[in-house]
């Protein structure tokens, strides 16, 4: 047990933020590439991992708050439907005799072209 804690202790470097290293060296050098930054580091004795200058880089640049994450696209704003849309939808359904034969018209509609 004393072993894995002195295994971990050994992997950190005593009151060293690496993530702030990576965040400053990059400031003063926003051209350089990941294994750019961790060789800069290690010519001032800090070691780091390249997945963790990816890791910083992804959160500088916004990350998948930023809108550029992946996820569903809400489509074009024509694609989108007015609260207003729906409930005469629904009326016209009510109408009709219910959702399922409104999906039927809308189907044959769909086949004619």
């Amino acid at each position: 047990m004393a072993a894995k804690k002195e295994a971990k202790k050994k992997g950190r470097q005593a009151g060293v933020n690496k993530s702030a290293a990576i965040r400053e060296y990059m400031a003063s050098n926003p051209d350089a590439k990941p294994k750019d930054v961790v060789a800069g580091l290690k010519e001032q004795g800090l070691e780091v991992a390249v997945g963790l200058v990816n890791q910083v880089r992804s959160k500088r640049s916004g990350g998948a708050g930023s809108g550029g994450g992946r996820g569903r696209g809400r489509g074009k704003s024509g694609d989108l439907f007015s609260a207003d849309d729906v409930f005469r939808v629904q009326k016209l359904a009510s109408e009709l005799g219910g959702v399922g034969k409104l999906q039927s018209i809308v189907d044959l509609l769909a086949r004619m072209g």
